[in-house]
């Protein structure tokens, strides 16, 4: 009985985890991954990290994984995507010691994400977006343990690492480690973990910051508008993104409340201030992380710019019903758990389904013929400009003289690609 009790309420979120890792088979090389490609083919593994760092983005580590990708091929692809997706949730069941709330968060950001195909599905996405949470969610299970050096450095090491993958990473991460201070007594003896991580950071966003790349990067963006318009900005895009993701947050709320572990039953007063403090800390984490974008582009942030936001709202929802759950709950009610969990995967499932929808009709399509387009390019010769039909989906952009054809060439060591 206990046993069926503890998988039960996991089931619906098991399926909508099962259906994400399934429509993953069709992932393939798109766009960007061809750049990185064209760099290793002409410069070495080591070489290409230099030139892009030096030439265009200050991602160091998004840099590394784009050129592992590209060494390591695209048939793994779908493992590796499978990897990082698993890691994520497992972590975040460790963390939360709950199997079921760490299903519930880990699914919602991603069904939740304004570019869920691009966070999940494209190799460029998944380094910049789903690798930083891997990374920051394994430093803060390192931290569980007492401190100690070893477990001090490991921190310190996949904080640095999840920095050099978006510069939202770092507002995130010192956003939580704050968090954790104030409202979590309980880390407070754990202090030197938060020091390293917000150290950690610091440096990681000044290596991202003061990149030489970020010039010939930059020069394709207006200049830096003024951060207080910025700001405005950022919170007028934000509360459409709150309205959007405020089902999942109250959802993913009573989850937690639920059936994370109780914590030490403060005053309800006290837990009352601490949840409101979370919940504003959150909003402000998820404004900073949209103002970033707007002052570094001048313009509107593109659909998956809009994730670091989403991870901020749905995490801070968790935390919230971890502090309110000794006044929700004075039994255990594991009907209500199914109830909230399948509640939670209802949501994803609506929220989620146009753009999955969208990705089941064209990435079959898109896989079938990038597999000729790749047998064609392959049986070329390195000084041949290779005239293509249209390839349907992640290349569909394909131009003559365009920035998608010289990566595709370059990839391949080609003089040229054209579509007639």
């Amino acid at each position: 009985m206990n046993e069926r009790s503890s998988i039960l309420p996991i089931l619906p979120l098991v399926s909508v985890a099962a259906l994400l890792v399934g429509l993953g088979q069709y992932v393939r090389p798109m766009a960007d991954d061809f750049c990185a490609a064209g760099l290793v083919r002409d410069f070495g593994f080591l070489g290409a990290q230099t030139e892009r760092y030096t030439d265009w983005s200050g991602y160091y580590t998004a840099n590394l994984t784009q050129m592992v990708g590209a060494v390591a091929g695209p048939r793994l692809m779908f493992p590796i995507m499978c990897v990082l997706f698993s890691s994520w949730l497992a972590l975040l069941g460790l963390l939360y010691r709950s199997t079921c709330v760490g299903l519930a968060v880990g699914i919602a950001v991603l069904m939740y994400s304004p570019a869920l195909v691009q966070v999940l599905y494209w190799q460029d996405g998944m380094g910049e977006n789903l690798l930083p949470l891997v990374l920051g969610a394994g430093a803060c299970a390192i931290a569980l343990g007492n401190v100690t050096s070893r477990r001090l450095i490991g921190v310190w090491l996949l904080v640095f690492a999840a920095c050099g993958c978006h510069p939202a990473v770092a507002v995130l991460l010192i956003a939580g480690c704050c968090c954790m201070f104030l409202f979590e007594p309980t880390w407070r003896s754990r202090w030197p973990y938060l020091a390293v991580s917000v150290a950690g950071s610091l440096i990681g966003e000044s290596l991202v910051a003061f990149a030489p790349g970020n010039a010939n990067r930059e020069a394709y963006y207006p200049e830096h508008p003024a951060v207080v318009w910025a700001v405005q900005q950022a919170v007028a895009e934000s509360q459409s993104l709150v309205r959007d993701v405020l089902p999942a947050m109250v959802a993913i709320g009573a989850c937690a409340a639920l059936m994370m572990p109780r914590r030490p039953c403060l005053p309800l007063r006290q837990r009352a201030v601490m949840a409101v403090g979370v919940l504003i800390a959150a909003y402000a984490t998820a404004v900073l992380t949209i103002a970033l974008v707007w002052y570094a582009e001048d313009q509107a942030p593109e659909a998956r710019s809009l994730f670091f936001g989403v991870v901020a709202l749905i995490v801070g929802s968790a935390w919230c019903g971890r502090l309110l759950c000794p006044s929700l709950l004075r039994r255990p009610m594991t009907v209500t758990q199914l109830e909230a969990s399948a509640l939670v995967a209802l949501l994803c499932l609506c929220q989620g389904a146009p753009q999955l929808n969208q990705w089941r009709i064209l990435a079959p399509a898109y896989a079938s013929a990038w597999g000729r387009m790749d047998a064609v390019l392959r049986s070329a010769t390195g000084t041949a400009t290779v005239a293509l039909p249209p390839v349907p989906g992640g290349l569909d952009n394909l131009q003559k003289g365009g920035w998608v054809n010289d990566c595709v060439a370059g990839a391949y060591g080609l003089k040229g690609i054209h579509v007639p």
